[in-house]
């Protein structure tokens, strides 16, 4: 369901995106910015995105509350951030309760990925 709230149809389209939150939603944003339910529906107010997904996790806190943390990865801004969202069941129908996204400095991720790099070459011979 993350994915589908990073969908450019469904970010643009209320009908389409109203289901997924709940009334009394709330968001950090990466930008530092806080929102409500009712701004996330205005129109233009999200704005297209282009994310990767990354270290997808979800654990549940309750019988109807999971906690999803992840990171995303904008290719083409160049910027990682890490997300957490609560999603809370009612009447059957998950929807997203709050949401925050923390921008990862690049300093940090790009250490990640030549750390991450250096693993993967691990064990390979020189041919």
């Amino acid at each position: 369901m993350e994915e589908m709230l990073l969908d450019d149809r469904v970010r643009s389209e209320s009908e389409l995106f109203a289901p997924l939150l709940d009334e009394h939603f709330y968001e950090f944003g990466k930008s530092g910015r806080c929102f409500d339910r009712a701004e996330c529906l205005k129109a233009g107010t999200l704005g297209k995105v282009s994310l990767e997904i990354r270290d997808f996790s979800a654990r549940q806190l309750a019988e109807e509350i999971v906690l999803a943390t992840y990171r995303t990865v904008d290719r083409e801004a160049g910027t990682v951030a890490n997300r957490s969202s609560v999603w809370k069941r009612t009447d059957g129908q998950w929807r997203m309760a709050f949401h925050q996204g923390t921008p990862v400095p690049e300093r940090i991720w790009s250490a990640e990925a030549k750390s991450e790099a250096a693993e993967d070459s691990k064990g390979e011979e020189d041919f």
